[in-house]
């Protein structure tokens, strides 16, 4: 849910604005198509997450800490 929030934030300030983000949901969550992508694109955002989690693990058992 934070990586959401985060995106739609910079899509709100820095690409769309306001306006535009209203018309993308619009479009997202008015079709079949749109619907498709969105949970294509959640279930991909969901995998990429848990392969950094992942990794991030497994360099704490290599005994990596980075501070980032």
């Amino acid at each position: 849910m934070n990586l959401f929030l985060l995106m739609t934030a910079n899509l709100v300030g820095f690409v769309l604005g306001v306006d535009g983000v209203r018309h993308l949901l619009t479009e997202l969550t008015t079709s079949y198509s749109g619907w498709t992508f969105l949970v294509f694109a959640c279930v991909c955002l969901y995998i990429a997450i848990q392969v950094m989690f992942e990794y991030r693990e497994e360099e704490k058992r290599r005994g990596i800490d980075r501070k980032c």
